[in-house]
């Protein structure tokens, strides 16, 4: 009834060596590795019902028995819930799918509610196939410490029409024992072989390859958390949402499948993680040191890869005021978000995260509620920036740690709304975030403003744009410091 798995991609440089170590696995029971081939189908309405649960219902030819199975959601990217069923087929015949055969079962549930007539349908929705996958398996059962894991190579096709994607994967799936064990085990072959974490299942590739379009970025939104809240409950539900956006932006970017909003939307949602952490850090909720340099490691890292994007949105206004043709400033000393994504410090982190979130919280303030230390934690945080803004003559660098503490507020403030007086917090956020919006127009300036003069030796040509950007930056500059004038005199999001 639940699966708990983890999907490593193995690129083609360790696919050798990647197979001859599973080969040397020592196998539970004593027998050498299963090899058969998977060939599946995969159904879903056509307007995508269980997609957009985050569902999955295939029919699938496991060697010479048919199975129909059904995943679905669960608490994290770990944890899914799943319902298989075999069926009787005679030989020759192909079996069609029925979600009455999941009914009774949690996952049967939560198709039932996807699949649910709308007061638009004309008529019940249909299940159609959309997109089948044959995949070559090589599989163990090994012991491990914490339990009994099965590892899978899977190398294969996922296939539309004349469509393909190709799958060269390594799962691991938890048979007994603890969820931990899958996360050790990841660990060893991301170490031993350069794989990386891919959350993107067969089925999210196969929708997507159905429809010929890329994966979109996923918003990394705070989740509704209930008046009531814990300061446990509230910090799980905010670290497991963040985590689960933070993997699927990771995973479309590390396949090439991601664009310039993959990345900010990765950024973004590190440092709505950093902001939580820092929130809820005095209550012993965060997780250790390590960890979160690591975090902050790789949005520094992602850091030029969001500069050079800010380049490319600004070229538009340098040549409709006149710029001449000239080579954007070189990101070549930059890895690409995708290398940078499918290292092994990157994968490693995302598995701490999730490790953290498996585990769940045992501080001792977990049972508290979260109302009042929340608006304390806030009100302390809004107290120590206005006094910054208040300085006189405000320069560059002081601008830019104003800024981000501002962002650190404003994230606190949007993940803690339902503890606050709602209409005060809105109209707070309001001027906040116009506040945010023009310091981070003057800091684009200055990124373009430093990444330009380093190439005049070479290309003459930028101190057109440079003149330019600075034509704007004093306009800029007062802009933002109005903008914080205002934000200084707002009302406090604390009163009623």
């Amino acid at each position: 009834m639940q699966e708990i798995e983890l999907k490593l991609v193995v690129p083609g440089t360790a696919r050798e060596s990647v197979l001859r170590a599973l080969q040397h696995q020592p196998h539970a029971d004593g027998s050498k590795p299963l090899q058969q081939r998977l060939m599946a189908a995969y159904y879903d309405t056509p307007d995508r019902r269980l997609a957009h649960a985050g569902m999955a219902l295939r029919v699938r030819k496991e060697g010479p028995r048919w199975v129909q199975t059904l995943k679905a959601g669960g608490p994290n990217a770990l944890q899914r819930l799943e319902h298989n069923v075999p069926l009787r087929v005679k030989r020759g015949a192909r079996p069609t799918v029925d979600p009455q055969r999941h009914a009774g079962t949690p996952a049967g549930e939560a198709l039932a509610t996807a699949l649910a007539p709308r007061e638009s349908d004309a008529h019940a929705p249909e299940l159609i196939e959309l997109y089948r996958t044959d995949i070559q398996r090589r599989s163990s059962e090994i012991s491990v410490p914490g339990g009994v894991l099965e590892l899978a190579f899977d190398e294969g096709w996922i296939a539309t029409g004349e469509r393909r994607v190709p799958v060269c994967e390594l799962e691991i799936e938890l048979v007994s024992g603890e969820p931990q064990a899958v996360i050790d085990q990841a660990r060893h072959w991301i170490r031993s072989h350069g794989l990386w974490l891919d959350v993107h299942t067969k089925a999210h590739r196969g929708d997507h390859l159905a429809r010929s379009v890329d994966p979109a970025p996923a918003a990394p939104a705070f989740p509704p958390l209930p008046a009531d809240a814990t300061l446990g409950v509230a910090w799980q539900r905010i670290h497991t949402t963040l985590l689960d956006a933070l993997l699927d932006n990771a995973s479309s970017l590390s396949s090439d499948r991601g664009t310039p909003d993959h990345v900010h939307a990765l950024r973004v949602g590190l440092r709505r993680l950093r902001s939580t952490w820092k929130l809820f850090a005095p209550h012993g909720l965060a997780p250790g040191e390590a960890t979160q340099d690591a975090a902050v490691a790789l949005f520094r890292q992602l850091g030029p890869v969001r500069d050079a994007d800010t380049l490319t949105m600004l070229w538009p206004r340098l040549q409709a005021a006149g710029c001449p043709n000239l080579n954007l400033p070189s990101t070549a000393q930059t890895l690409s978000a995708p290398d940078l994504l499918r290292g092994p410090s990157v994968s490693l982190l995302w598995l701490d995260l999730l490790e953290t979130a498996v585990a769940g919280s045992t501080a001792e303030s977990a049972d508290r509620p979260a109302r009042a230390p929340i608006n304390e934690r806030l009100r302390r945080w809004h107290r120590r920036a206005a006094k910054e803004a208040k300085a006189p003559d405000l320069n560059e660098a002081a601008l830019h740690e104003l800024r981000k503490r501002l962002k650190r507020l404003r994230d606190g403030v949007e993940l803690g709304l339902v503890f606050l007086p709602r209409k005060a917090a809105r109209r707070h956020l309001g001027v906040l975030r116009e506040a945010l919006d023009a310091l981070g127009a003057f800091n684009d300036l200055l990124v373009a403003q430093a990444r330009f003069h380093a190439v005049t030796e070479h290309e003459p040509r930028a101190w057109f744009a440079l003149g330019w950007l600075a034509a704007h930056r004093q306009q800029s500059l007062h802009a933002a410091e109005a903008a914080l004038k205002r934000w200084r005199r707002a009302e406090g999001f604390w009163r009623g």
